[in-house]
């Protein structure tokens, strides 16, 4: 178990050691839906892994400006 964020509305970017050797995984929507992945990409330079999640329909997350960031400003949300 462990997290991860949309980064489209059908694909969740997160850790690939938690997917790792997996066949299959699920992924739980913040409305407690649990949806199945259709694919799994790894990327072992990175340490990223990219779910596709079907039809998932999830909020991306959103990135701010880069007038907005600077070092040592929390993040809003």
């Amino acid at each position: 178990m462990g997290a991860g964020v949309a980064v489209t509305s059908e694909h969740v970017l997160t850790a690939h050691y938690l997917v790792l050797g997996a066949s299959t995984a699920e992924v739980v929507g913040l409305d407690g839906k649990t949806r199945p992945t259709s694919r799994i990409s790894l990327d072992h330079e990175s340490g990223l892994a990219l779910l596709t999640v079907e039809g998932a329909g999830f909020e991306p997350a959103r990135l701010a400006d880069e007038d907005e960031v600077r070092p040592g400003i929390p993040s809003s949300s």
